[in-house]
């Protein structure tokens, strides 16, 4: 991918991107890069800065582009530089929770870990990592450059760093398995022993065994029930939230994944707005299918809101399209692992997987990892057809012109911006201060109707608020704009929305 220089703001580079949601995933397609191996059909375990014991956690900085890997059984966590997705069985660079890569002891210090199962990466390049065994989620600071060893700078969970017992409280945890974080500072902690997700809202500046704001899947901090139902849980394990804010939660036990709306504003004990993996909210069962799951272990979603999920009793990661997300039990658009839609096969090759774990979506690229942890590898898919560079065209078009909110936001130091023309258009895409001076010019030019992307790198601008205008005109001899007619601007569309820098 190239760098193009921005008009007005020489320090800002602009990445555009083709973003082609299902058409560009093949199901039963062939993994491209393994980490963990030396070739594709090999699984055996190992400690050292090549190998795995059970990976299950996975995060990418996307500010860095460096990947995170937590070695569950290694009690480590192993962390790649930007070119971990080109090279099979890479070494990783650094590795946290032991003081060398031949290290793998437990151990509940500042320093050390005991059953790491899951990871996530904020924009401010925050590292928050799922010690299981000691019950308890660790905040490392500036990870992307930390270096071999590093202690934790924030502990969730306990009140210090020492201890590890399991709790049903407002500030503990029960082999907790699962977390996310959201854009404007929320934490989600899926804590699986209690049947419940906890939400940490501020988690940048909470002191060290801070008390949980609100809980979803019980009526309040120290209820624990195993239920199916529209506001209950069964074993949650992996989250995710959405470009929209909701969270998604693969509920293990329910072979399901429920979706909460806004959840950052969910009142303890709310009921989950839609499900995957089943018809309706009571129903459990598992099933090898396009609307059901398996055991569903981790889940991620990329900028435009497709949700892929790690269907672990079926040994496949399954993709949902946004637009299938209208009502209860949509049916997967394809998948990983497997050749087709019906089949649960477990294997060790480029295109078969055991027990996948931990996943995550590259926004930009984009890109697949999946830990394919009964194998002892990790699997990077990219998409079946090429990512080009400039406009980003598809078979999505709108029926009308459309300006997205970027994502994420607030943000540090880039974000994406997604917009829609009807027809072929010619398009000025900018950004502008507070004061409605423009600090950069991202597109000024013809292009056809489709769906469009650009990342908008801010390293050059300091913090505060931005807006962001797309202002199209529609191209002669296109078809009527099915929006309406010109603004007072000359333009066919314009619309403004707010973005926010922050450092």
């Amino acid at each position: 991918m190239k760098p193009i220089h921005i008009a007005g703001a020489a320090s800002i580079l602009l990445f555009v991107e083709i973003q082609v949601a299902d058409a560009q995933w093949a199901t039963g397609q062939a993994a491209n890069v393994i980490l963990g191996q030396k070739g594709p059909n090999s699984t055996a375990s190992g400690l050292s800065a090549e190998a795995f014991s059970t990976p299950t956690g996975i995060a990418l900085d996307l500010n860095t582009r460096k990947l995170f890997v937590a070695d569950r059984d290694n009690n480590r966590i192993l962390r790649w530089t930007p070119t971990a997705d080109t090279v099979t069985g890479s070494a990783a660079e650094a590795v946290f929770g032991q003081v060398d890569f031949a290290s793998g002891g437990g151990l509940a210090t500042r320093s050390g870990l005991n059953a790491p199962t899951a990871l996530a990466v904020d924009p401010g390049g925050r590292l928050f990592v799922v010690d299981a065994a000691n019950n308890r989620v660790l905040r490392f600071d500036n990870a992307s450059s930390k270096p071999t060893g590093a202690e934790a700078d924030a502990v969730f969970g306990q009140p210090d760093f020492l201890s590890k017992s399991p709790a049903l409280t407002r500030t503990g945890m029960n082999n907790p398995q699962g977390v996310a974080v959201d854009s404007a500072g929320h934490l989600f902690v899926a804590d699986r022993g209690n049947h419940r997700v906890l939400r940490f809202d501020n988690v940048a500046t909470k002191p060290n065994g801070a008390e949980a704001d609100a809980v979803l899947g019980q009526p309040d901090f120290t209820t624990a029930r195993d239920t199916t139902s529209r506001s209950g849980m069964s074993a949650p394990h992996g989250l995710a939230v959405d470009p929209s804010g909701a969270l998604l939660v693969a509920v293990r036990g329910s072979n399901r994944v429920l979706k909460f709306d806004a959840a950052s504003t969910k009142a303890n004990g709310a009921n989950a707005d839609l499900v995957l993996g089943q018809p309706d909210f009571s129903s459990r069962g598992a099933a090898t299918s396009a609307t059901g799951l398996n055991e569903p272990i981790s889940v991620t979603v990329d900028f435009q809101g497709q949700i892929f999920v790690n269907d672990f009793g079926n040994n496949r990661c399954v993709w949902f399209s946004k637009d299938s997300l209208t009502s209860n039990g949509p049916k997967a658009t394809g998948a990983v692992g497997q050749k087709n839609l019906t089949s649960n096969n477990q294997g060790a090759s480029l295109e078969q997987m055991r027990q996948p774990w931990g996943i995550t979506v590259h926004p930009k690229n984009p890109s697949l990892w999946i830990c394919d942890a009964g194998n002892n590898r990790v699997l990077h898919f990219s998409q079946a057809t090429p990512t080009g560079v400039e406009e980003a065209l598809g078979g999505e078009v709108p029926t009308g012109y459309m300006l997205e909110q970027n994502y994420p936001n607030p943000f540090n130091p880039s974000t994406i911006i997604r917009y829609g023309l009807p027809v072929r258009s010619r398009v000025n895409v900018a950004v502008y201060d507070a004061l409605g001076q423009r600090v950069a010019l991202l597109v000024d030019g013809e292009q056809d109707g489709g769906m469009h992307s650009i990342a908008f790198d801010a390293s050059g601008l300091s913090s505060g608020v931005y807006f962001y205008r797309l202002s199209v005109v529609r191209s002669a001899g296109a078809d009527l704009i099915p929006s309406g007619g010109r603004n007072a601007q000359g333009a066919n569309f314009m619309e403004t929305k707010k973005l926010m820098v922050l450092r």
